[in-house]
């Protein structure tokens, strides 16, 4: 087995549908397989899942009050069989089928190399905080990628400076579309928390002096269409886990929410916002 495809999910809808149908077609070309994680969840999604894909797909059912960011990603570990796992999101869309191959090739050609992660775009309708918050992080850290348009992220051969100001870009990892050597996750798993796994994760493989790949060129779409109270609460939840690594608190994030409330025609003007590629 190659690489394990693993989806944790809970009241997933047409995009984990369509998710499943896509991912489920490379089995004609790579070794894998496909674990579902369900939490309880109350629609019948999961249910045509199995009825479609049938021995295509393995579903695992796991307690909703169990959940956990960490510990529910450790199980799909444990789980899985492939020399890879790969965690994606219920609810992304793949913008391209190249992630396997890059994914793959990366962590089997560069040494010391035990995790990458794609590239995400905010879905059309995503609201104008989560087109500036994606667009912030990706632009600050894609500006380092290479000719193939990826950042080695090496402490023994920097792309920029490890310090408190860029603790995020080194650190950062996304368990929204990413992929691991499942044989470094089984002995380094994911920390029990409710907010942050990836990143905890991405600080120790920097720590432990080896490599992960943050990947332009493999992407997909993600964003959430929160309220100004869910993405104030976000924002806090970011502020403490930055907090425990040690990194400034960025104001900007906070002031996100006033800044388009009241200037908004002035950041449409500035095109700050990227356009989408093309709509899922």
């Amino acid at each position: 087995m190659l690489i394990s495809l693993i989806i944790p999910v809970f009241n997933g809808d047409r995009k984990l549908l369509n998710l499943v149908r896509k991912v489920s077609m490379f089995r004609k070309h790579y070794s894998i397989e496909i674990i579902i994680i369900d939490s309880e969840s109350n629609n019948d999604t999961v249910f045509k899942i199995k009825n479609l894909y049938k021995n295509m797909v393995k579903v695992v059912s796991n307690r909703k009050g169990e959940f956990n960011h960490g510990l529910t990603r450790n199980l799909g570990v444990r789980i899985a069989r492939g020399k890879y796992v790969c965690f994606l999101s219920q609810d992304i869309s793949l913008i391209n089928d190249q992630f396997i191959h890059r994914f793959t090739h990366y962590l089997d050609e560069i040494p010391r190399a035990v995790a990458i992660f794609g590239k995400q775009y905010p879905y059309h309708n995503a609201s104008a905080i989560e087109k500036l918050n994606n667009r912030l992080f990706y632009s600050a850290l894609g500006q380092y990628s290479n000719k193939e348009g990826v950042v080695i992220q090496d402490i023994n051969n920097k792309f920029a400076p490890l310090n408190s100001k860029n603790y995020l870009l080194w650190y950062s990892l996304s368990n929204v579309f990413a992929c691991y050597k499942r044989s470094f996750l089984l002995k380094n798993p994911f920390p029990e928390t409710t907010y942050g796994e990836d990143i905890l994760i991405g600080k120790r493989i920097i720590e432990k002096k080896l490599i992960k790949i943050y990947d332009t060129k493999s992407a997909c779409y993600h964003s959430h269409n929160l309220s100004l109270q869910e993405f104030m609460k976000r924002q806090l939840l970011e502020l403490h886990l930055k907090n425990n690594l040690n990194i400034p608190r960025d104001r900007m994030s906070l002031k996100i929410t006033y800044i388009l409330h009241q200037k908004w025609s002035l950041f449409k003007k500035l095109n700050i916002l990227e356009p989408n590629i093309l709509d899922p």
